[in-house]
């Protein structure tokens, strides 16, 4: 049996950007509200002390990769006892995570907060609140991820989208509270975003009990299974250390050598970037189980054609959305926060830069997973992306400016694409030219024909929402059009033509 589905991919990423449009306007009104109540040097704070706790996420992210990894390749396998034997060993696992990031983070995370930080005297109090409250909602997260890894390995994507409406709701109450109640707003923002993450881990928790057989603890663990998935986040984890220092350890660096307002500039940057990223991330988290299923259940040819696909409509997707808010960002960050931040264009920028080559790689990372044979490429990837860190670290200390931060890191995400590509050409004998011709090709034609519309508009229109109209529609139809008749061959046009004609008959009937 197949387990390359387009239908079911095409279906549940319908119901995650659902999801997302819901979780993206409410995010972008909140957060405008939370800068407006927390003030500019609050919300940095909030955002590298946030981040301070979240660095430590390289230990719940090695394992929640790993965990998925299993569940969706046994269940490729269609082992449904190996499925049950796989969630309980994550779930003792990540009660154990949990513990050991509680002891990191009131160890070398409060020596961070209290020696290395730049945080105002007046403010250190409160800073270890929202400290306090982010350790807190970080280990419910992590003893969360199996219940998350076990929607995602089911392909049950509407579940997660029917939970984010509800988180959604809990974000729009606690942005009611912060600006209503007469209160220290950084304290009671951390505690209220504390409530609210223990709520939804409670919520995720109930669903997958009463859904899913496997989502239920047993002492019956198998030592080889322990052994085999430690082994496999052992590999893992030294990537998400470096990857951790190499995002929030930058966050920290920009702290201590430009302070708290280049933190907000880069939190709101890394907001507006998220919520575009999103949108793509929300096929990818769709594509991802299809890719491993494929590979457990030997259709290695079927998923070397999903790679190319995802990797080919990943970057499409982010294209779309990113280049009208590339072209318009000053006029479009003025529109959400009336006087955002400084720095926080040219910040935004560089990171959709950035988040173009990272996405459209990342299929090819869920590859790599996929055949578990990670040691060697985690290995060398980690260490380059700790080298990064180090470069990042010696470029400020030379006095470089802040953005030269974002630009090192855009040459580190194209070294670590041509890593990927050489590791999957040995594992499956994955072709590095038909990647450059199905996927790099098509996009360079798109973005070629995509920009000459709108650059029009820019030389020959004045600053103001009618060019901001002019430019979105002509960014939109044009790169609609390119994608089309440049970026898509003729069976994927053929394959959206049937998607369409049976949207188009069910809106009939």
């Amino acid at each position: 049996m197949s387990h390359s589905n387009p239908g079911k991919l095409v279906k549940n990423t319908l119901f995650l950007y659902f999801r997302l449009i819901l979780v993206l306007g409410v995010s972008l009104y909140t957060s405008r509200l939370v800068l407006s109540e927390l003030g500019i040097e609050d919300y940095g704070i909030h955002n590298v002390v946030a981040g301070v706790v979240t660095m430590l996420s390289f230990l719940n992210g090695s394992m929640a990769s790993a965990t998925q990894r299993f569940l969706s390749f046994e269940l490729g396998r269609g082992r449904q006892e190996e499925v049950r034997n796989v969630f309980s060993t994550a779930q003792l696992i990540h009660i154990a995570i949990a513990v050991i990031i509680f002891i990191l983070a009131e160890t070398i995370g409060l020596w961070l907060l209290n020696n290395i930080l730049t945080i105002p005297e007046d403010r250190l109090n409160a800073a270890h609140w929202v400290f306090q409250c982010s350790v807190i909602a970080f280990m419910v997260t992590v003893i969360q991820v199996p219940y998350m890894a076990a929607i995602f390995a089911q392909e049950r994507m509407g579940l997660y989208a029917y939970v984010s409406i509800l988180d959604v709701g809990f974000k729009l109450a606690n942005v009611f509270i912060l600006v209503t109640v007469d209160a220290d707003k950084l304290m009671l923002y951390g505690v209220l975003n504390l409530c609210a993450t223990v709520i939804v881990a409670l919520i995720y928790a109930i669903l997958c009990w009463r859904i899913f057989p496997e989502c239920r603890f047993s002492l019956k663990i198998s030592g080889s299974k322990i052994k085999v998935m430690t082994s496999f986040v052992g590999w893992n984890l030294s990537a998400h250390i470096a990857s951790a220092l190499s995002v929030h350890g930058s966050n920290i660096l920009l702290n201590v050598f430009f302070g708290p307002a280049i933190n907000a500039a880069r939190g709101v940057a890394m907001i507006a970037s998220g919520s575009i990223q999103e949108f793509v991330n929300s096929f990818q988290i769709a594509s991802a189980p299809q890719i491993t299923k494929t590979y457990s259940s030997g259709e290695i040819e079927q998923e070397k054609l999903l790679i190319l696909s995802a990797c080919k409509i990943t970057f499409f997707l982010l294209f779309l959305l990113a280049f009208p808010v590339f072209l318009e960002t000053d006029l479009l960050l003025k529109l959400w926060l009336s006087s955002p931040p400084a720095e926080t264009s040219l910040f935004l920028k560089l990171i959709l830069v950035d988040a173009m080559i990272c996405t459209s790689a990342n299929p090819m990372y869920h590859a790599i997973m996929a055949t578990g044979d990670i040691k060697k490429y985690q290995m060398i990837a980690s260490s380059f992306v700790l080298g990064t860190f180090v470069a990042f670290w010696i470029l400020l200390e030379l006095g470089f400016p802040d953005y030269s931060v974002f630009c090192l890191s855009i040459l580190c995400s194209l070294i670590l694409l041509g890593l990927r590509l050489e590791f999957l050409n040995r594992m499956i004998d994955f072709s590095t030219a038909k990647y450059f011709r199905v996927v790099v090709l098509p996009g360079f034609k798109v973005v070629l024909v995509s920009v000459i519309l709108p650059i029009i508009v820019l030389l020959n229109f004045d600053e103001g929402l009618l060019r901001l109209f002019l430019v979105c529609m002509g960014a939109f139809s044009s790169t609609i059009f390119s994608i089309y008749f440049l970026g898509l061959n003729v069976e994927e046009r053929a394959f959206l033509n049937r998607k369409l004609e049976s949207v188009l008959e069910k809106i009939r009937n």
